[in-house]
């Protein structure tokens, strides 16, 4: 249940998700908690992700402050609501509380759960206007993850930190017809239906952006 529910969950189709999440709920339930431990993170966690990808943020940072003691991944999901709320002094609070190095991250978490934290951690920057870190922190993303991101194709990190860097280095071109161009030619584009809810997520950021949006606003779109 709870892999169908997490699987759902990615393609979007968030109905059939969280009622796979109330099963999950049910079924622990009958087993007088002996999966409690196992499961109830996750499946806060879950409900709080369905929750905040149709229009209930709110409900979701509820979900999410439910959990005790909160591991990686759900400590990432509350600051990634916060951000998307542009809340970005709370997105940094919870930030704030990664304080190993990112080898021991990627050890815990894997490779791709720490390249999600440090693009966060520079769209934090970038709204909270610390240009000096910025720079700091796309020079050393460049420097030790695009080799490996190349290895495991994937190229869409790549082409959206190269699309990040055009829109730090000069913020007022992203409303124009060039920098739409520039994006549009930067992917290859698979149809929503199919593409990654997590990528579409970190995209929505330039398309707010580009179109004068919120982030929310347009993550749901």
């Amino acid at each position: 249940l709870y892999l169908m529910a997490g699987t759902c969950f990615r393609n979007k189709d968030f109905t059939r998700s969280q009622e796979l999440v109330e099963e999950l709920q049910l079924e622990m339930q009958k087993q007088k908690g002996s999966f409690k431990k196992q499961f109830l993170e996750r499946q806060h966690l879950l409900n709080a992700w369905n929750q905040n990808y149709t229009g209930a943020p709110e409900k979701a940072l509820e979900e999410i402050q439910r959990i005790k003691n909160p591991n990686l991944s759900t400590q990432l999901a509350e600051s990634t609501f916060y951000f998307q709320q542009e809340d970005f002094s709370s997105a940094r609070k919870c930030m704030n509380k990664w304080q190993h190095s990112d080898q021991f991250y990627e050890k815990k978490e894997g490779l791709l759960w720490v390249v999600q934290k440090n693009i966060l951690e520079i769209l934090i920057y970038i709204e909270v206007q610390q240009p000096d870190l910025v720079e700091a922190r796309i020079k050393s993303f460049k420097k030790r993850f695009k080799k490996r991101l190349v290895e495991l194709k994937e190229y869409r990190v790549i082409a959206f930190m190269k699309l990040l860097q055009l829109y730090f280095d000069a913020p007022q071109d992203v409303v124009e017809d060039h920098f739409h161009k520039r994006v549009e030619r930067a992917f290859e584009w698979k149809t929503a239906a199919r593409e990654d809810i997590f990528v579409l997520s970190f995209y929505a950021y330039l398309k707010a952006k580009m179109e004068r949006k919120s982030i929310y606003q347009a993550t749901l779109e």
